[in-house]
């Protein structure tokens, strides 16, 4: 789980079986499961400037690079055996 740093107050979490990342507006307590292609999502992290998520995919071997106001992915970084946590 990643907390925002700046702008709404927005948790994120990642979902290892569902394959998404939810997020949670801590202000109303409403859940949202934007789509994106992650493969087994392990941890989450967001950048300090409140502009990307960063995805580790145990089941990929990657790291996803994810612009936050769209969640769209932006990159994907080859990374090694199943990542399961990110700082």
């Amino acid at each position: 789980m990643a907390t925002s740093p700046l702008g709404p107050p927005l948790a994120y979490a990642a979902s290892n079986a569902s394959g998404t990342v939810s997020i949670l507006d801590t202000g109303t307590l409403t859940i949202s499961t934007p789509a994106a292609p992650l493969i087994a999502p392990a941890g989450v992290t967001i950048t300090p400037d409140n502009v990307y998520l960063y995805v580790a995919n145990s089941g990929g071997n990657t790291v996803s690079v994810v612009q936050r106001n769209l969640f769209a992915v932006t990159n994907t970084i080859g990374v090694g055996k199943s990542p399961f946590g990110i700082r």
